[in-house]
């Protein structure tokens, strides 16, 4: 027994010699708050804080990243509009924030300065979260939906708000959710598009604009890939590399054209066939194309495009020259005295340990430092907030005493110190298992060569039932 456990501290050790230097691999920008995951499972926020949404025990603002939870390791969150939600290492479901509407899901109405896990159950895969709504995909592959159902946002067929999570139907092959301000998007495994909830500008793509308090299939296709609800609109990709737009166009932000005219039917964008991200955001929209250039447009009055110059429309263009774009937020919607606030955005490029920020900062919600707004907002991304420069382990606590590395990997990933035969799952942040297998007692080495470039997550499973998961980076 000495000589096992001498052997795993080696191992464990050398492990941390040979890790690369920590990146970021997601981030959501709440309405005056941002939210950022780094590789190492660690979950920083920053910005405003009057509801409790940095989740720091506090109602402190902060212009700069501060770790939430220090002993707590995260695999997945989510920003709404003053609250958030996140999925830990151990697959428990967390919230914090605003719970005026029971968003939060934790059964009361009272606002949480710390993440409080919502419940007993496990196994939650997928967050997103609205204005004052939540969604949640278990890895069955049900739905469930918690906080304000005024419009029928949750899907529950009627307009009681719930604060607690309820199931939505029966369906067990949902792929991905995208809460909207008052209404919600979501993907089948089948590449089915489905939305419900408030359609008064047309942001379901029904083709009307009646409200729908069940989930309601639109269209027919079958090869929708992604999905982004935005405040009054949404944005959607399909397999084939095409954006498509629906809902309010006010502010240009269906990027269709220079006009303004809404649309209930999604239309699509231009006719480029290489996009493959997408970010809605209050009034403002952006996506990057295959070749890692980022593109925006919509309301862009406090240079939340990182765009100049800053004018109040701007039609769809690129942001910089940059081909590394990896990931892109644009702030949540929320509506105060007859105006929609939400005006900054945040997101990095492929392998980098600091995060962009451009647009509003009166809150600090740019995380670099100031609550300076500059003449006429941020006309460009900043790119050095919360930057990394230690190498660190990325592991997360686990029933198995593993050692998971190097995080961000290479073409092969190490998993030493199995004590028992387990199977893998690797899945990507759209919830699809792309690549899957068995370990065995000991050391094991998995390839990760058909993979693309990006963040996933590992998920271990043993025969007794214990779970791990943990995200990783492919280089």
């Amino acid at each position: 027994i000495m000589k096992k456990t001498f052997l795993f501290i080696i191992i464990f050790y050398c492990s941390i010699a040979s890790l690369s230097a920590q990146i970021y691999t997601h981030i959501e920008c709440g309405t005056e708050f941002t939210l950022a995951l780094r590789s190492d499972s660690t979950l920083w926020t920053w910005g405003y804080n009057g509801n409790g949404q940095l989740g720091n025990s506090t109602y402190t603002m902060s212009d700069t990243p501060i770790q939430a939870v220090p002993t707590q390791k995260w695999i997945y969150a989510a920003s709404g509009a003053v609250h958030a939600i996140a999925i830990a290492a151990d697959s428990t479901l967390w919230a914090w924030g605003l719970n005026g509407n029971g968003q939060l899901g934790t059964g009361s109405n009272s606002t949480n300065t710390a993440p409080t896990q919502v419940s007993a159950v496990r196994h939650w895969r997928y967050v997103s979260a609205g204005q004052a709504h939540t969604l949640a995909i278990l890895d069955d592959g049900t739905l469930w939906a918690t906080g304000d159902n005024t419009y029928g946002q949750l899907g529950t067929g009627d307009t009681i708000s719930h604060n607690s999570f309820v199931q939505i139907g029966t369906a067990n092959n949902w792929k991905t959710v995208s809460a909207g301000g008052v209404f919600t998007l979501a993907l089948k495994q089948d590449g089915t598009l489905w939305a419900w909830g408030y359609n008064g500008d047309g942001e379901l793509g029904t083709g009307n604009t009646d409200i729908f308090g069940s989930p309601t299939q639109i269209g027919t296709a079958t090869n929708w890939a992604m999905v982004s609800g935005g405040f009054e609109f949404s944005l959607a990709l399909k397999s084939d590399g095409t954006l498509w737009s629906t809902g309010f166009n006010g502010n240009g932000q269906l990027g269709i054209s220079t006009a303004t005219t809404n649309d209930s039917l999604f239309t699509q964008v231009g006719t480029g066939s290489d996009w493959s991200f997408i970010a809605a955001g209050s009034s403002f929209g952006f996506a990057i194309k295959q070749n890692g250039t980022l593109w925006g447009w919509g309301y862009n009055a406090a240079g939340q495009l990182g765009i100049s110059p800053t004018s109040s429309s701007q039609p769809i263009a690129q942001a910089g020259t940059d081909t590394n774009w990896h990931y892109i937020s644009a702030a949540d919607g929320a509506i105060s005295g007859g105006s929609v606030f939400g005006l900054h955005a945040a997101g990095f490029k492929t392998m980098a340990n600091g995060i962009c920020t451009a647009g509003a900062d009166y809150k600090g919600q740019l995380g670099n430092g100031t609550t300076i707004s500059l003449p006429g907002g941020q006309d460009y991304f900043g790119c050095s907030v919360g930057r990394i420069t230690t190498s660190v382990m990325g592991i997360v606590n686990n029933p198995y005493n593993i050692v998971v590395y190097p995080n961000p990997a290479g073409n092969v990933l190490h998993i030493d110190g199995m004590q028992t035969a387990a199977s893998f799952h690797i899945i990507n942040m759209l919830g699809t298992v792309v690549y899957f297998g068995s370990l065995q007692p000991g050391d094991n080495n998995i390839s990760l060569q058909t993979l693309s470039p990006g963040s996933y997550i590992i998920n271990i499973n043993n025969k007794e039932g214990e779970r791990y998961k943990m995200v990783i980076t492919k280089k």
